[in-house]
This record gives structure tokens, C-alpha cells and sequence, in this order.
């Protein structure tokens, strides 16, 4: 019987993450197809446990070319694309599968939403939808040589994409341990600077801004963005919406606040029901020192979560960071107990946020003594935490010159394994 999913995927060196991924996946993909550009670190021997459809290919610095090799071998009705740092939920994945069973012929190609962790301990969420399925029928391919996207090889096929509702993808590949081993901004520059070579594409733009962030480089990377956005085609592709985000942070990153809020204004007009633009204007009243319109926009946004459904750039712009800010507002207006309600509401969404147990350990400790925080801490906010990030956190006990409650902190949780 033909499969009917085929995982297509091309790896290197990715023995740290592959096994995750490959778990998420097997028993409910028919087909597992592993394209290896020349692993060193026991990568085959991994995929190898999965699957006997394993291929070596000449890395060319293309990672198009790579993906349609991959989908070459691939004897599926869809193909599935899924990097080595990357997983899904089994029971998604399910749903996943049911919906295209009943839907086959509804769209050739499917964006799925990607949620990437970010920071050191992935206490940060951006997201994006990026085109990761699509019918193995000969008439579509991967193009660009990086950030590479679908396209009908046959041009006179009319585009349409529709987004998977079921399925998320969840990448760790931009936590910033693997962006410094892995040295991704230099490949990903590099690729993106050949593209623009032969031809500047509004695309390419955007991620040669991206890039130049990451960089620190915020100056250089507006003009960027707004050059993307200026030479972009139409508004209602994803990635514009992310520019226009991008554009706002960007101005706010250089204190050009009357500006930011210009875009925001227009940019609330296009993107409904996005709370993005919303927390970004509380941002800018925060740093103003405006804390009143501050909490106005922030406690709107808690408010009417529900309703604010077209998330473009982070969930945490909803959810995570709306309440770190309330919380970080009343405590300099010395009203501690919304601050300490509102940070605990923000590990709600964010367990591993050090900069809320920071705070909510400063505040306790000027009403209660070390050893009644102690407890607190550990039946309330370190729970099922690892040992690396209790360190963490006694750490920060320390800093605020507590030592009793590091030492508690060390006896009760850590044992000798400090």
C-alpha cells in the first residue's frame, strides 16, 4: 500500500536533537527519509534506529536543493518537512493526519504555525508559519537557497496555501547555546547575501534584516525592514505582518518612540485582533514613564485575550510579558501585592521567567522572613524545575544578599548535587 506521510528531512551533525524529533513522529508517519550533508557525530546512526532509508548527499550550500533530493525519495501521497531541532505533539500530529484524510483535495500545499524558544532556557516563544507540507506530485518544489520556500514548478498552477489548524511545530534551534555552536548567522548571511546577488528580492530583504539583529546591528536592520516592506508585492503575506513588527521593535530599540507609535497606529488599522501592536504601544508608555496608559493597554490586552487571536510575532506578547510589565509597574508604584500577583500570574505562562522570580523574592523579602520564602518557593514556584535552574534562581538569592534562604534552597531542593 503507497504510505501516505513521508518525513522528509536533511540533517548534519544533529545527534543531540534527532532522536527527539524522531520520536514525535514514529508509528504515525508511514515514511521516514533522512538526507545526511556529511555528519560526523553518529547522526546515521541515530536516523538508522528509525528507518533504512538513509541517503548521503553533497552539501552545495543550498538547502533547496538538498529538500527536493530528499522529496525525490519519497513515496508518499504528502511529504511532511521537519529539521532535526524540531518536534511535534503525537496527539497534533494525529489530528493532523485525520484532517488531510478528509480534506485531500482541499489544498496542495499547507503552512504550519512554528513556535520557536528563544533565549537561554527557551523562556521566550516567537512564532511564524512556514510552508511544511504539501502533495508529493511532482509539480511542486523547494526554491532559494536559504528560508526556502514552495513553489509550482509548472508556473501556470495557481498558488494556494492553506494553514494546517492541527498541527504546531515546536524548534529549538534559536536558543542561543545552539545559535553560538552552530554559528547560524554567518551561514544564514552568507546564503542570504548570494540570493541578493541575483536578485533583491523583498524577502531577501527581511532576512537580511533579521540576520543584521540578531547581529545587534538595529540601525542597519530597519533600513532593511523598511526596505522589504517598501518593495513588498502585497500585505497579506505572513512575513510583511512580522516587518511591520520588526520596523516597531526596531524603533522602539532606538528610542525613536513618536515614530513607532505612527507605525503602530497605521498597523492597528491592518491587523485586527493583533495583540502585538497593542503591547508594543504599552511598551513605549512604560518606557515613557507613563504608567497609567502603560497599564491601560497591558490590563486590555489581558482582558480581551480571547478575543486577540491574531498573534503575529510572540504569544508572550499576549499572555507572558503583559503581566511581567503590570507586574513591574505597581512595584515601582509600591503597590506589592498586585506586583506579586501579577508576576506569579506571569509564570503562569512562563515558569523558567528569572526575571519574575527575581522580582517576586525581592518583594517577599521585605515583608516576610527567609525561611517562610523558602517554602513558598519550593511548593509554589520550583516545582518540577531542573537542577541547572535551581542553581539559577540560588544564584539570585545570593545576589540579593540572602543567603540563608540559598542555603534553605541548597538543603531542601539541591542536595549535594550543587
Amino acid at each position: 500500500m503507497k504510505p501516505f506521510i513521508s518525513l522528509c528531512m536533511i540533517v548534519k551533525n544533529e545527534s543531540k536533537v534527532l532522536r527527539r524529533c524522531l520520536e514525535s513522529v514514529v508509528g504515525l508517519i508511514d515514511e521516514i527519509i533522512i538526507v545526511d550533508t556529511g555528519s560526523l557525530d553518529g547522526t546515521q546512526e541515530i536516523a538508522m534506529e528509525f528507518t533504512d532509508r538513509v541517503f548521503e548527499f553533497q552539501w552545495k550550500h543550498n538547502f533547496s536543493e538538498a529538500r527536493n533530493y530528499a522529496a525525490s525519495k519519497a513515496n508518499g501521497e504528502w511529504i511532511l518537512v521537519l529539521d532535526a531541532d524540531e518536534y511535534v505533539y503525537r496527539d497534533h500530529l494525529k489530528e493532523a493526519i485525520l484532517f488531510l484524510q478528509n480534506n485531500n483535495e482541499l489544498f496542495d500545499i499547507y503552512a504550519i504555525n512554528i513556535k520557536n524558544f528563544i533565549g537561554e532556557n527557551g523562556e521566550n516563544v516567537i512564532q511564524n508559519k512556514h510552508v511544511r507540507l504539501y502533495k508529493n506530485n511532482n509539480r511542486i518544489e523547494f526554491f532559494r537557497t536559504v528560508h526556502e520556500q514552495l513553489r509550482y514548478i509548472d508556473n501556470a498552477f495557481e498558488m494556494r496555501i492553506g494553514v494546517l489548524p492541527s498541527l504546531i511545530i515546536f524548534h529549538s534551534g534559536y536558543l542561543k547555546k545552539t545559535v553560538m555552536e552552530k554559528n547560524k548567522g554567518v551561514r544564514n548571511r552568507t546564503l542570504i547575501e548570494q540570493e541578493l546577488k541575483t536578485a533583491s528580492s523583498a524577502f531577501d530583504l527581511y532576512n537580511l534584516a533579521n540576520e543584521l539583529r540578531t547581529m545587534g546591528k538595529i540601525e542597519d536592520a530597519l533600513g532593511f525592514y523598511i526596505k522589504a516592506y517598501q518593495k513588498k508585492e502585497e500585505w497579506t503575506v505572513e512575513w510583511v505582518a512580522r516587518c511591520t513588527v520588526s520596523i516597531c521593535e526596531c524603533l522602539i530599540g532606538l528610542e525613536r518612540y513618536i515614530d513607532a507609535l505612527a507605525v503602530i497606529k497605521d498597523a492597528e488599522e491592518v491587523y485586527m485582533n493583533s495583540p502585538d501592536f497593542i503591547y508594543l504601544e504599552g511598551l513605549i508608555h512604560f518606557y515613557q514613564g507613563n504608567f497609567v496608559e502603560a497599564k491601560r493597554k497591558f490590563h486590555y490586552i489581558l482582558l480581551h485575550a480571547e478575543k486577540l487571536s491574531n498573534i503575529i510575532n510572540s504569544p508572550d506578547y499576549r499572555d507572558y510579558i503583559p503581566n511581567l510589565k503590570l507586574g513591574k509597574i505597581y512595584e515601582i508604584e509600591k503597590d506589592y501585592s498586585n506586583a506579586i500577583n501579577y508576576y506569579i500570574s506571569s509564570l503562569n505562562y512562563n515558569r523558567y521567567s528569572l526575571e519574575a522570580i527575581s522580582q517576586i523574592i525581592l518583594i517577599l523579602s521585605k515583608f516576610h522572613s527567609e525561611v517562610e520564602i523558602s517554602d513558598f518557593l519550593t511548593k509554589h514556584i520550583l516545582q518540577e524545575t531542573s537542577i541547572q535552574f535551581y542553581k539559577k534562581v540560588v544564584a539570585i538569592t545570593m545576589n540579593l544578599g540572602l543567603n540563608e534562604l540559598a542555603d534553605m534552597l541548597i538543603a531542601d531542593v539541591l542536595g549535594e548535587s550543587l
